[in-house]
């Protein structure tokens, strides 16, 4: 017979481990560190986002069920004192540089829906309550950070994560921050509309597609014949005008959308004159998929309950769960998995202590064990039958 780690054991084989202590070394992670060092961190917040423990009590006391499995776990005994220092003084950018190297090792998708790589740009916020987290003042009564997240559409991958203060406007969050690519679609929130920013991705040979704001100033110069049956009302070039022209020299193209579902009309604005008006319509809705993505890792990971107040934690933390999904990811690629990551999620919660295989657990070679009928229950079902 075959010997097998544990679930999370070999969920952690994914994890490259000489490059993670490489970024460990570039930021001094362990630096005079005697206990806990940043891979012990690093594995007791991966089981706390996968089992979605809620306090440090609960990890600390979770984690004992894998006492005799620390050594493959590649980790020593935990206390809790000792995991709260850790979280405050291990550098969170040990972590957020670790992300981008597993991001890197991921397989992307060659066929494209739209033909080219899109990304979606879009924020989302976590508050907190100011009285514990005063570092990250949002409003007079309210604590709070912002996610700024590039969002590869195809892939299902956050390719950009930056985090500040929610009071950050979202243009000043990003800017310079973001290098874009050239030929590739960004679709954009209103909140990443201004004209600097949208000429900074004229210049790259990119793409944008995003929703033109109420008070800016245009002028039609070409209008051309559009199909009203898709929903198009309006096709045509326009120019920017008055004192913000300088900052947007070039023409722009504006499309009208009626939305029949929410009896909405949409005005886009893009420098993509090739693509039909449906396409550029078609591209703004896939917006929508960062907006699934947010509310998928805030509902199935743990990052709106914190186990450290300090902002080096709250980092540590969020950047956890995002290497969490992206090995949840690279199972699911690993393994040619058709089920859902949820799923996957799902059934290395329920068997992570187990010493069976991945691959038959996901495969669905291994089944839960169904829970154990009582007497009393019995006779009601013998009843029932009669």
């Amino acid at each position: 017979m075959s010997f097998n780690s544990n679930i999370l054991s070999q969920v952690l084989n994914e994890v490259n481990k000489y490059e993670f202590k490489n970024q460990v070394s570039k930021n001094n992670g362990d630096y005079k560190v005697q206990k806990l060092f940043c891979h012990d961190l690093f594995t007791a917040m991966i089981y706390s986002h996968i089992k979605q423990k809620e306090s440090t009590r609960n990890i600390i006391s979770g984690l004992y069920s894998f006492n005799s499995d620390f050594y493959h776990l590649g980790m020593n005994e935990i206390k809790r004192s000792t995991f709260s220092d850790a979280l405050n003084k291990r550098p969170s950018k040990v972590f957020e540089d670790y992300f981008y190297s597993l991001l890197s090792e991921i397989p992307r998708k060659e066929k494209r829906k739209f033909n080219r790589k899109v990304n979606i740009l879009d924020s989302t916020t976590i508050s907190f309550c100011l009285s514990r987290f005063n570092w990250a003042k949002y409003k007079s009564a309210k604590g709070g950070i912002k996610l700024h997240t590039v969002f590869d559409y195809d892939d299902l991958i956050p390719e950009k994560v930056i985090i500040t203060n929610a009071k950050v406007h979202d243009i000043k969050g990003v800017d310079d921050k973001i290098d874009f690519n050239s030929g590739e679609i960004y679709v954009k929130d209103r909140g990443y509309a201004c004209y600097k920013y949208l000429y900074k991705i004229e210049l790259a040979g990119a793409y944008f597609v995003t929703r033109i704001k109420a008070n800016w100033k245009i002028t039609r110069t070409i209008a051309k014949p559009v199909n009203y049956d898709n929903g198009i009302f309006l096709d045509e070039e326009i120019e920017v005008e008055g004192i913000k022209a300088k900052e947007y020299p070039k023409n722009l193209r504006m499309i009208m959308f009626y939305h029949e579902e929410s009896k909405k009309i949409f005005r886009f604005i893009t420098n993509n004159f090739k693509m039909s008006a449906e396409e550029i319509s078609d591209l703004y809705k896939s917006r929508w998929q960062i907006e699934l993505f947010f509310k998928w890792i805030k509902q199935h990971l743990n990052i709106k309950t914190f186990y450290s107040t300090s902002e080096n934690g709250v980092k540590t933390q969020i950047w956890c769960a995002l290497i969490t999904y992206l090995l949840l990811i690279k199972i699911k690629i690993k393994l040619k998995l058709e089920i859902s990551i949820y799923e996957i999620l799902r059934k290395i919660t329920d068997f992570m202590d187990k010493r069976i295989s991945i691959f038959d657990l996901l495969l669905g070679f291994i089944k839960k064990k169904p829970d154990r009928i009582s007497n009393k229950d019995c006779e009601q079902l013998m009843l029932n039958f009669v």
